[in-house]
């Protein structure tokens, strides 16, 4: 009876070894979002929205990265992942809606705002990305679509408003 007893705190103890070996184990080993497969995991553990989620492009900016992904069920999205150290990455925000439709967010770093746009839905030509400032209408940049990349856009005033219209092809017109 008084082995039992002593046996108790050894298996205890090394239960509580062994749990700490795993914990740290998952911590040097588990996700830093240094890979584009990383981040693709953060994706599909972190996003209710779509699934199966596959980074098809990513644009530095500012030590961000900016990844565009789809999903299995149709759904693209626009992450932001920003560097977490030693030359890793966290999600730090994303936005997602159907494939067709063109996604706008934005990304401070230091004191410049980005306007990030892209457009998964159809094969395009150019983007023309539309502000108005002060209820005045700029003039439209225009932007080559033909590698579907992702437009990092310093802002031009603390309030504006954004469009953002691809264009096909065959002059088909894609807004947001």
């Amino acid at each position: 009876m008084i082995k039992k007893q002593k046996q108790w705190p050894v298996r205890a103890f090394i239960l509580i070894v062994g749990l700490v070996c795993l914990v740290a184990l998952e911590g040097f080993f588990g996700l830093k979002g240094d890979t584009l497969a990383d981040r693709e995991k953060i994706l599909n553990e972190s996003l209710p929205a779509g699934g199966g989620w596959t980074i098809s492009r990513e644009k530095e900016l500012d030590g961000f990265l900016i990844s565009a992904a789809s999903g299995q069920d149709g759904k693209a999205c626009l992450a932001i992942f920003e560097p977490a150290g030693k030359g890793g990455y966290t999600l730090s925000a994303s936005v997602s809606q159907d494939q067709g439709e063109i996604l706008v967010t934005g990304l401070q770093t230091g004191e410049s705002w980005y306007d990030l746009v892209w457009f998964q839905g159809a094969d395009t030509e150019y983007a023309e990305i539309r502000y108005t400032i002060a209820g005045e209408e700029q003039a439209p940049v225009r932007y080559d679509t033909s590698d579907m990349e992702i437009f990092c856009i310093e802002n031009p005033e603390k309030e504006y408003t954004l469009q953002a219209v691809y264009f096909d092809a065959d002059g088909n017109a894609y807004e947001s």
